[in-house]
């Protein structure tokens, strides 16, 4: 029968301690591989979201400026029709859209 001695039990230890240290690695890993999965996750949720908030003040402002465009347009075109439309045209043209509506 053998009987452990102190040699073996050192060395029993030592393996057991090198198993040990091999599953905390292990699960470093794991837990590394999974933290930086779960930030790509955020950073592209983060990325999509930014984007959306882009492209909605973005539509937002064209519209703005369509709608200021078509107020000086039609700032523009009144001054115009003041400009060189006397009355007599003036009073013909409303007769016309009156008579059309």
């Amino acid at each position: 029968m053998h009987r452990p001695n102190a040699t073996d039990q050192l060395k029993k230890a030592k393996a057991e301690a090198q198993v040990i240290i091999e599953q905390a690695n292990k699960r470093r890993s794991q837990i590394l591989d999974e933290a930086k999965a779960e930030a790509e996750q955020e950073r592209t949720k983060i990325v999509a979201q930014a984007q959306a908030e882009i492209d909605a003040e973005r539509k937002r402002a064209r519209e703005e400026l369509r709608k200021q465009v078509a107020i000086l347009a039609v700032a523009g075109a009144e001054k115009i029709i003041e400009r060189s439309v006397d009355e007599a045209a003036n009073s013909d043209i409303v007769d016309k859209l009156v008579a059309e509506l």
